[in-house]
């Protein structure tokens, strides 16, 4: 063959080459997408949007799904939704909320709701001390709270920090709580996660909850006691934000504001929560086994939605008051089987290997029976797959959650005195002597958002419970100068400090900490998980870069030191914008134009005619 048919040859194949490149990018989801079902569009909750989020991009990698959500609210997402503007809605709360008494327009069609995640409003804040240093172990009660929303309103905004009522349960602040206005937001519109948060405040201060919504927009229903309302009262002053990222970027922006929103977004942000009291005379925060432990006590309303009212006042030394569901809302009859099927696949993932990145999302995983009701809810879904039998094989993930003394969640809540619970599943009473084999006693009760477990910085990582205060013994936490002690570096969120006795805790004194550990952020890498083993071991999951990987979670043994397995699970910061990332991730893998030009230039050069590389020659030498 001469050279000149060997150099057509390999041109030829070269355009070949170029002709056929990889397809643009998206190409390939949007023929697996085509595959798999029609796209589906839901619209609602912000609450939700991280995890449903999350989901959507790990179902649309696994299984090809088309899902598309809008986080514009949970009444948006209802009225859409009944509308036919949209094949399913996520909300917070059932339709006309509270106690069927709203002007709410119902569907005409047939539709059921089913739990899909648990997850905690949290109090996100933003305040320094007259140093400049942040402060990251505020406490607050539920009546705290609706005074501070009371009082600002009452003195037309002249509310500080230093306040005597925020000092008061405060003591550990007493000196760094700075004459710093006090700024609230809230959310703009109707909000699943309002209505949740002023049935809390309702719940805990009923007397300032009527006083401060009376004479507004907001209708007491002739005299009554004026119910909880997804719609803040813009009439009260303050700030409102049309949604919780909004609301958390507002809290992020500003030195002296707090406000309330779901508690990823304060993952996302890095920003502090307050501990919220309980029930027990404990301040806890929105971890998820606290958050799993309250919810023990919702009762099932006849619609499949839960009532929360036993959940604010939950007993049980770690549960999380203001603790709650979400809810997806599909058609049950009448839709395209087609989307249905689409819809029926997109849940069915999401409340069971979804619930495996709960935890790491700011959630807490269903229990294995709100699965199965999921399970029952899907049957009547047009188009639905094949229905697993086996909720308790998700409901592990619920149940593996650790508390610091080594309580499983899911043994937590089969134990107790009140013999509540969801679905009669026994409900967790006070028979737990918080004096007797607990974490820390030392006012550490409850795990740290930042996967520290509240374990001692100074004893590698293992919980061995060193500072024991039965002997009553007021030993002081090494965590006071913001984390300088804690051996991971960073300033993390607080761990639960001073915390108040309730007749039976066994020789507790008050904490003398409540300063924040150190610890690797969850938002930032390191050991972002939230779910302890007894021994301090944490379990984790890695990803690799890709989301589908996320799903291979591995359990570390028991007794190791917290962060000794890395973590790369994917960043909850992103999870809000985990489809655009996706998607500028796509196309930066374009076709590569420039790489298949220079291979061309190599071949031309490699097999060029003789003649050709005579003259060159010819050219050097002269």
């Amino acid at each position: 063959m001469s050279v000149g048919r060997l150099l057509r040859i390999t041109l030829a194949t070269c355009l070949a080459l170029l002709c056929t490149a990889a397809p643009a990018p998206g190409a390939a989801a949007r023929v697996r997408a085509a595959l798999a079902g029609p796209a589906v569009n839901g619209s609602g909750s912000t609450f939700a949007a991280p995890a449903i989020d999350q989901w959507r991009v790990d179902a649309g990698a696994k299984l090809g799904l088309a899902v598309n959500y809008n986080a514009n609210g949970s009444t948006s997402g209802r009225n859409q939704f009944e509308q036919k503007l949209v094949d399913f809605a996520s909300s917070d709360v059932s339709y006309r909320f509270p106690d069927n008494l709203a002007n709410e327009p119902t569907p005409s069609f047939p539709f059921t709701y089913m739990p899909l995640v648990a997850g905690g409003t949290a109090m996100l804040y933003n305040l320094k001390d007259n140093a400049g240093r942040r402060i990251e172990d505020l406490q607050l009660t539920g009546e705290l709270i609706m005074k501070i929303y009371h009082q600002y309103w009452k003195s037309n905004g002249n509310l500080f920090w230093d306040d005597p009522m925020i000092k008061a349960e405060n003591p550990h602040l007493e000196f760094r709580l700075p004459n710093t206005r006090v700024s609230v937001v809230a959310r703009k519109g109707g909000s699943g996660t309002t209505a949740v948060f002023t049935g809390y405040l309702r719940t805990m201060a009923p007397q300032l909850w009527h006083e401060y919504l009376s004479n507004t927009g907001q209708n007491c229903y002739g005299g009554a006691p004026c119910l909880p309302t997804s719609d803040w009262p813009a009439e009260r002053g303050g700030e409102l934000r049309a949604d919780s990222a909004g609301l958390a970027d507002f809290v992020a922006s500003k030195d002296g504001t707090i406000g309330y929103a779901e508690y990823a977004y304060a993952l996302q942000r890095n920003l502090p929560v307050a501990r919220i009291k309980n029930k027990a005379g404990n301040y806890v925060l929105p971890t998820a086994c606290n958050q799993a432990i309250a919810l023990t006590n919702a009762e099932r309303n006849p619609d499949g939605t839960y009532n929360l009212t036993k959940v604010y006042d939950h007993d049980h030394q770690s549960a999380y008051p203001i603790s709650s569901y979400n809810y997806v809302i599909v058609p049950a009859g009448g839709s395209d089987p087609a989307k249905g099927e689409t819809m029926a696949k997109f849940v069915l993932y999401s409340i069971t290997d979804g619930q495996k990145l709960a935890a790491d999302l700011g959630y807490s995983p269903l229990p294995s029976n709100l699965i199965k009701q999921g399970f029952d809810a899907l049957v009547d879904v047009p188009g639905h797959p094949e229905i697993p039998t086996d909720p308790d094989k998700w409901g592990k993930f619920y149940e593996s959650l650790t508390l610091p003394d080594g309580t499983t969640c899911g043994k937590a809540g089969e134990t107790g005195q009140d013999g509540g619970g969801v679905d009669g599943g026994g409900g967790v009473g006070g028979n737990d002597d918080p004096g007797t084999g607990n974490g820390d006693q030392n006012g550490n009760n409850n795990q740290d958002p930042n996967g520290n477990n509240n374990q001692d910085p100074n004893n590698g990582g293992n919980n061995n419970n060193q500072n024991n205060d039965q002997n009553n013994n007021q030993t002081q936490n090494p965590n006071q100068n913001n984390g300088q002690n804690n051996p991971g570096g960073n300033t993390g969120q607080p761990t639960d400090g001073p915390k108040k006795n309730t007749p039976g805790n066994t020789g507790n004194t008050p904490g003398q900490d409540g300063g924040p550990t150190g610890g690797a952020d969850p938002t930032t890498g390191g050991n972002n998980s939230t779910s302890p083993t007894a021994g301090g071991g944490q379990q984790t999951t890695t990803t690799g870069g890709d989301p589908t990987l996320a799903l291979q979670q591995q359990q570390q043994t028991p007794g190791q030191s917290a962060g000794a397995t890395a973590n790369n699970l994917i960043d909850p910061r992103l999870a809000a914008d985990s489809a655009r990332s996706v998607d500028n991730t796509a196309k930066s893998v374009a076709t590569p134009w420039t790489l298949y030009v220079v291979a061309l230039v190599i071949i031309v050069g490699v097999f060029l005619p003789p003649p050709v590389l005579r003259l060159v020659r010819r050219r050097n030498r002269s």
